[in-house]
């Protein structure tokens, strides 16, 4: 199943819209894993993978270049919790306070189900350099 999202670029203040797909699965520590495979336009671009690591109560999210290799890592994300919910928890981010709602978080992510295992992304931050930054919201 294809599911809608978009990029929001802040220096043009403007919205991407692209389509992933996700995968759920486990690391080799048990650790949690939602992989998602983003395609802009068609293309994939970037892979957005979201580690629970259960055992430490935090969720590791990170945005890679499509094909991999050692230069892909765009962008690594972390957050934690205190007690599990199935209700979203992250942060917001200087981003968004300074740019206001329209501006997703530069974290925010929630789990799936009351197992409290894998996690959905809601949005989080990717490319950010001098020349502004794009967040990846997630439908």
């Amino acid at each position: 199943m294809t599911s809608t999202g978009f990029i929001y670029v802040t220096d043009t203040d403007s919205r991407i819209p692209f389509k992933y797909k996700v995968a759920y699965s486990t690391d080799e520590n048990g650790n949690y894993l939602s992989k998602y495979k983003v395609l802009i336009y068609g293309d994939y671009k970037f892979d957005v993978i979201a580690k629970h690591i259960k055992s430490e109560n935090k969720v590791i999210v990170e945005v890679h270049q499509a094909g991999g290799g050692i230069l892909s890592l765009v962008s690594k994300q972390e957050t934690t919790y205190s007690t599990p919910s199935t209700s979203g928890f992250g942060s917001k981010g200087v981003g968004q306070i300074l740019g206001g709602n329209r501006v997703p978080n530069q974290i925010a992510v929630k789990f799936l189900a009351k197992s409290f295992a894998y996690v959905k992304v809601i949005d989080v931050l990717g490319y950010h350099g001098n020349d502004g930054a794009e967040y990846y919201a997630f439908n």
